[in-house]
């Protein structure tokens, strides 16, 4: 039976620097576990991306959790900004801009 999760992972736009943090709810058929992936798709169920859960946070029912999956490394700016506007406007993910300077 089809359920929500809370994901969030990290898009890097070098191995180095951080471009964004991506997190939102993704419907999944089951439950995963650490080492399993989750697909990432569009509205119309093809995938994004699939990436492994690396933690999970909270416990009971998966409104508690949180899904820590596998970062991603882009190979430029401009390739990190694509893919968070695409995970942004055709998966329905939020991304927030890291901030270089902090607080």
């Amino acid at each position: 039976m089809p359920q929500k999760i809370f994901i969030d992972f990290t898009v890097f736009e070098s191995p180095q620097k951080a471009h964004a943090r991506i997190c939102g709810n993704v419907e999944v058929q089951a439950l995963p576990v650490v080492g399993e992936a989750v697909r990432i798709t569009d509205k119309h169920g093809t995938e994004i991306l699939s990436l492994a859960v690396q933690f999970v946070t909270g416990h009971g029912s998966s409104e508690n959790q949180v899904f820590g999956l596998d970062d991603v490394v882009a190979n430029s700016r401009s390739e990190a900004q694509a893919l968070c506007g695409r995970l942004e406007s055709q998966a329905g993910l939020e991304y927030e801009p890291h901030n270089e300077g902090g607080p």
